[in-house]
């Protein structure tokens, strides 16, 4: 049984792209700067799901833009709350309160909710409709209520960034408990948005009669695999503007962030209520929608799709230290769809026995491969085996991991560092 709760404050929570770089403190809003822990996500998609969740992708299953339908036959816009059941807003929903969603990147199920709140939403395709060649464009069910389609339509404004920031305006005048925006990434190449963002947080404090604090979550730009990314990742960075203080303790990581809200929110122990996905599916319904056979999911596509989601889940968790969980992940995503090697893989299963079950373990699981794998990034594994070597530089083997991109090389170096096989000069030239 749902219970409605006081109204808190209302809150705006904010994700901004920012350019890379240190933080400028001058010339931006009084408000109190944390720092989040760097770690490297697969993606904007993922990271999204990370942050709306609170669990990471071993849980919520999100590495991409797109995931398998459960009829296995077709792709959809991923949901993680298909594997997890709630999101920040479907909680804050079923605690009684009402929330604004404008331009998250990814789906998520919006009807189902039967506590006492409510949900409006503006989702990306009619921000792309509103913003694109053809302006004017509102997809069914890409925002609700119905009642905004004219308010939509008269706030176009040309460009993406642009139309989000008519959106978020529009759903602050509705006086929601939760105003949750996610701003386009050109918006970091116009600079700081601080004078636009105050005058959302006194609007939407003007709609609730409560002065509203917001919260903007600044990420630098990440690649769309960890693999292309350094092992520390890119360090967020939460901004607080407002008279509310959310309860940060050192530097929190991105999952902490649905928490953090739902405890400004007081959503208190309110089980997420959200309907599960219909298994429905089939051949019928990829022929109602027209979907050329050419573009349906085949074992090989399906195959590619569980082994980069593998990959990506296994290198997550050895980014978070978890090496025991990462290996069953790693090791099957060990052979690609064509019945290659993954050689990144194998760099990390190669760093993960060699700390957890030591050198013979590392060197049977190198041979296990054998000419399936290349011979350059071998024998420098082999090399940093047989205790490191004088000429690690100038023999190559360097060079040779970094063929294995900058994660694999740098959870290498760190490994063979820690062990005192490489001297510290080693990893500061990489």
């Amino acid at each position: 049984m749902t219970t409605s709760l006081p109204k808190p404050a209302p809150v705006i929570f904010l994700v901004a792209p920012v350019l890379p770089g240190p933080i400028n403190v001058e010339n931006q809003l009084d408000g109190k700067v944390h720092r989040l822990a760097g770690l490297p996500c697969s993606g904007l998609a993922s990271m999204a799901a990370t942050i709306a969740t609170g669990v990471w992708p071993e849980s919520h299953g999100v590495v991409a833009r797109i995931q398998p339908h459960p009829d296995r036959l077709g792709y959809e816009v991923v949901r993680p709350d298909r594997a997890i059941g709630s999101t920040v807003w479907s909680r804050a929903v079923d605690s009684g309160r009402h929330v604004g969603l404008c331009n998250w990147p990814h789906e998520s199920m919006k009807a189902g909710c039967d506590g006492e709140g409510r949900l409006d939403w503006i989702d990306p395709e009619a921000v792309l409709g509103l913003s694109g060649e053809v302006e004017g464009v509102l997809p069914p069910a890409s925002f609700s209520p119905a009642e905004m389609r004219p308010a939509l339509l008269e706030s176009m404004r040309g460009t993406e960034t642009d139309t989000v920031f008519a959106g978020l305006e529009l759903l602050a005048d509705r006086g929601p408990d939760l105003l949750v925006g996610w701003l386009p990434e050109v918006a970091a190449d116009s600079g700081p948005q601080d004078e636009w963002m105050e005058q959302l947080r006194r609007r939407l404090g003007n709609a609730a009669s409560m002065d509203a604090t917001l919260l903007v979550l600044e990420l630098p730009p990440a690649g769309d695999s960890i693999f292309q990314q350094v092992r520390g990742g890119s360090a967020p960075r939460l901004r607080v503007i407002g008279p509310r203080t959310p309860s940060v303790r050192g530097r929190p990581r991105l999952d902490r962030i649905c928490d953090l809200l739902c405890d400004m929110l007081e959503c208190g122990d309110a089980e997420p209520r959200a309907a599960a996905a219909a298994r429905v599916g089939g051949p019928g319904r990829l022929d109602a929608a027209e979907v050329p056979a050419q573009s349906r999911l085949s074992s090989f596509d399906l195959k590619q799709f569980e082994q980069t989601r593998s990959r990506e889940i296994g290198a997550s968790l050895t980014a978070r230290g978890r090496h025991a969980d990462a290996e069953a992940w790693l090791v099957s995503a060990l052979e690609n769809q064509h019945g290659m090697i993954d050689a990144p893989v194998v760099g990390l299963l190669f760093a993960s026995f060699f700390r957890r079950h030591g050198d013979e373990a590392a060197r049977r699981m190198l041979t296990s491969v054998g000419d399936r794998f290349p011979r350059p990034i071998n024998a420098a594994l082999l090399a940093l085996l047989d205790g490191g070597s004088d000429d690690l530089r100038t023999s190559g083997h360097l060079v040779a991991l970094g063929g294995l991109g900058p994660f694999v090389m740098q959870t290498l170096l760190i490994e063979f560092l820690r062990r005192g096989v490489l001297p510290r000069s080693v990893f500061r030239a990489r």
